[in-house]
């Protein structure tokens, strides 16, 4: 500690407030270097904050899309009279429906089944 005041002094002249410089320095430095982090810290959440609204802006679009293709297709079939195919596309939803509630229903009366079994 003797050596750091030696070196100052002599740095600085005999008279000098060297250790106010030293602090006003090191203060200096803190204040930069918080700066600088408060700086890259904004920067990052701008980016993050961006690329959080290109994405919902993204799904947005995407479903928009959907929404329409599926508008077009059923008013390009419906526009000509054609309730049939309509009416099919029904149909074959709720069969599905009803295949795959079966398909459920049957594969948790067998794991049931197994289940007993083990007992």
């Amino acid at each position: 500690m003797d050596e750091e005041v030696d070196v100052m002094q002599e740095m600085y002249g005999e008279g000098s407030d060297y250790q106010q410089y030293k602090n006003t320095k090191l203060d200096d430095l803190k204040k930069r270097m918080g700066n600088a982090i408060l700086t890259e810290m904004r920067a990052v959440d701008k980016k993050e904050r961006m690329s959080d609204f290109k994405q919902k802006i993204a799904i947005r679009q995407f479903h928009a899309l959907e929404k329409e293709n599926q508008q077009s297709f059923f008013q390009k079939y419906n526009g000509r009279g054609n309730n049939d195919l309509h009416v099919s596309v029904i149909r074959l939803k709720q069969a599905m429906r009803k295949t795959f509630h079966d398909y459920k229903r049957e594969r948790h009366m067998d794991e049931f089944d197994q289940l007993m079994e083990k007992e």
